[in-house]
């Protein structure tokens, strides 16, 4: 249920995440004019995918560590056993 729950959370974030780039896109796209402006649009293009999938990624390996550290501590306990 919690999982569920974040996983909603994590994807309604990401849906005001891209609506705030589109936003931004479209106002400097009329701000800055030009080469200048394509560029600004390029950069946060990136940074608006980019860091997006760099910070799930890390926080779902750092779960993914915790798992595997109780499960090695679980399988230690048996084998002693």
């Amino acid at each position: 249920m919690i999982s569920m729950m974040k996983n909603f959370s994590m994807g309604l974030l990401y849906i005001v995440w891209i609506s705030l780039g589109a936003t931004l896109l479209a106002y400097i796209s009329k701000l800055i004019p030009g080469q200048a402006g394509s560029l600004a649009v390029i950069i946060l293009l990136f940074l608006l995918t980019y860091l997006p999938i760099r910070w799930f990624n890390h926080a779902f390996l750092k779960e993914i560590q915790a798992k595997l550290k109780i499960n090695h501590k679980i399988n230690h306990h048996l084998k002693l056993n």
